[in-house]
């Protein structure tokens, strides 16, 4: 199903870091963009309590998804309905989740280059066709307006990162 799909470096830069550390050298692990601190002391702490009192099965939830509502509505003043939001175990299934259902094989999808290596794997691996626009300094590494406006024919879709990955800018 997946057409040519470039391997995702960092697994093999980890890899290496990792062989490195157990071969006793001094590592500072910075191939991935994820935090370096543990998750708050209060979510492991609710965590360890649902996974010794529930059977878990498949998981939604209700009160999850209400208080994404209403962070929406007290930060950004807009409302959000619960049926409005998917909760996945992280960004790469919800990539997964989003491009799958919003378009069909062979559709174009536009993304800023230098750009999030997953979001060019991911489009490949799902039988879409990426296109990658170059932007630099002079567009702060994002997509602008005009560089949208001048494809012709139009991509059936374009992703834009805020904050943009590798480059951290901000729409």
């Amino acid at each position: 199903m997946s057409q040519d799909v470039s391997p995702f470096q960092a697994i093999a830069v980890s890899r290496l870091a990792h062989e490195l550390q157990a071969a006793g050298r001094s590592i500072i692990h910075m191939e991935f963009g994820q935090p370096s601190t543990g998750a708050p002391k209060r979510a492991v702490e609710t965590a360890h309590k649902v996974l010794d009192t529930e059977s878990m099965g498949y998981w939604e939830s209700p009160a999850l998804k209400a208080r994404i509502c209403q962070h929406y509505g007290d930060t950004y003043g807009v409302e959000v309905t619960p049926r409005r939001l998917a909760i996945t175990c992280g960004a790469s299934p919800a990539l997964v989740l989003a491009l799958s259902s919003a378009f069909a094989p062979g559709d174009q999808v536009a993304l800023a280059r230098p750009g999030y290596v997953a979001y060019r794997n991911t489009i490949r691996a799902l039988n879409l066709v990426p296109l990658e626009i170059a932007c630099g300094e002079e567009t702060r590494f994002q997509l602008t307006a005009a560089q949208i406006a001048a494809l012709d024919p139009a991509p059936a879709g374009l992703i834009i990162a805020s904050p943009a990955n590798p480059t951290g800018t901000i729409l």
